[in-house]
């Protein structure tokens, strides 16, 4: 029986706070609070910092319904209130900005708010339309308010930079890749720029410099041009002071140019100490990323240890990379077994193995042609595909 009645009160509960929540939105149906109704009052009459009060009112719904349709609303009035000074104007902007962005989209008032604001240079507003445009896939919207952003005054070292570092990615995805190099070859090396020198925001103009200069070898890696993309990462794997995910990326990079021997520096040495120390870098795995670069590393440690006959120590570093799901690593494997390469020839256990990679089989075979195309290039003649 009390088992009963908890559930019960449980429910009115529910009902209660419902009706209290969405109760003051109809404001038809019930009498205003007389404080709130002054408020209104004077804020159509046009005084400023009631319409600010009212604004904030609906916007963390004190004393009344949440609704940022209505805080847009008069928040905008402040904005074109002729009587409005300047720190009330600022308060209207940062009120309409902490107005949650996901109702952008849904919500027109709240949208013709933001694009006034915008129209006038606030560097704010700008970025939470291309923010918005962006998460919509709608390139041309996006990349007009990150150009705005660019042209804007108002806008900050910083914010220029990371406008281009976007722009760059969206003409990446839109594969316009000599549009994408030419926004980051804009973000300029801070130490370049003297004025930089004593700046708080030094490393953080040094890493979207990095960013920037890493996308721009991978974008030239892409096309071909190794020798350019291996004179990048050179550059950046010398770099003191970077971040480690950035870091990482780089290290990663120039060991498969070192495998494959492109811009001319083939090395099995150099890549074979760099991948075991992204592995031994990673022993606690934090992210997908990292768990991708981790499996990447023990694959190509493992083809390593293949071109040099060192079968057992490829047999470990594959099982090691298969240990995370790697399908590429279950076809080494497959391989290794069907041949009778470190280990006895066992069929059965290489057609499970094959079975289990099949999906990613035809990619695997390109790779291996891939790998074996490079290291004929270079005159490296132990490498063999299957």
């Amino acid at each position: 029986m009390s088992r009963l009645c908890l559930n019960c009160q449980g429910k009115n509960a529910i009902i209660v706070l419902a009706f209290i929540l969405v109760g003051p939105r109809f404001g038809l149906a019930m009498e205003e609070n007389p404080e709130i109704a002054l408020v209104r009052e004077f804020a159509k009459a046009g005084d400023c910092d009631s319409q600010l009060r009212l604004a904030h009112m609906y916007l963390f719904g004190e004393g009344i319904g949440i609704d940022h349709n209505q805080a847009a609303l008069w928040f905008n009035m402040v904005l074109n209130n002729s009587m409005a000074g300047r720190d009330s104007m600022e308060t209207a902007r940062i009120g309409l900005n902490n107005i949650p962005r996901k109702l952008i989209s849904t919500n027109h008032a709240i949208y013709i708010s933001l694009l006034e604001l915008a129209d006038k240079d606030d560097v704010e507003a700008q970025w939470k339309l291309a923010r918005e445009y962006g998460q919509a896939r709608k390139a041309k919207e996006t990349i007009y308010w990150l150009e705005r952003i660019i042209k804007n005054p108002n806008a900050n070292h910083e914010q220029k930079d990371q406008a281009y570092l976007n722009l760059g990615s969206i003409y990446c995805s839109l594969e316009k890749y000599d549009e994408a190099v030419l926004e980051f070859s804009k973000i300029g090396c801070p130490r370049n720029d003297p004025e930089n020198a004593t700046k708080k925001l030094y490393e953080k103009d040094l890493e979207y410099w990095h960013k920037a200069q890493f996308n721009t070898a991978k974008i030239y890696s892409s096309q071909g041009k190794h020798k350019e993309a291996l004179d990048i990462l050179l550059l950046l794997s010398q770099e003191e002071i970077i971040d480690y995910a950035t870091k990482t990326k780089v290290q990663m990079d120039l060991a498969h140019m070192y495998l494959r021997g492109h811009g001319g520096l083939f090395n099995l040495g150099e890549a074979e100490r760099i991948y075991m120390s992204i592995i031994k870098s990673h022993t606690a795995i934090n992210s997908d990323e990292e768990q991708t670069m981790v499996i990447g590393a023990y694959n190509n440690l493992g083809y390593i240890y293949e071109l040099k006959k060192e079968y057992e120590n490829a047999i470990i570093n594959y099982k090691n990379a298969s240990n995370f799901g790697s399908t590429f690593a279950s076809l080494n494997l497959a391989y290794l077994y069907e041949n009778g390469l470190g280990v006895k020839p066992d069929k059965q256990e290489a057609d499970r193995l094959y079975e289990l990679g099949k999906k990613s089989r035809k990619e695997w075979e390109e790779v291996r042609e891939s790998l074996a195309k490079d290291h004929h290039e270079v005159g490296y003649s132990a490498s063999r595909v299957s």
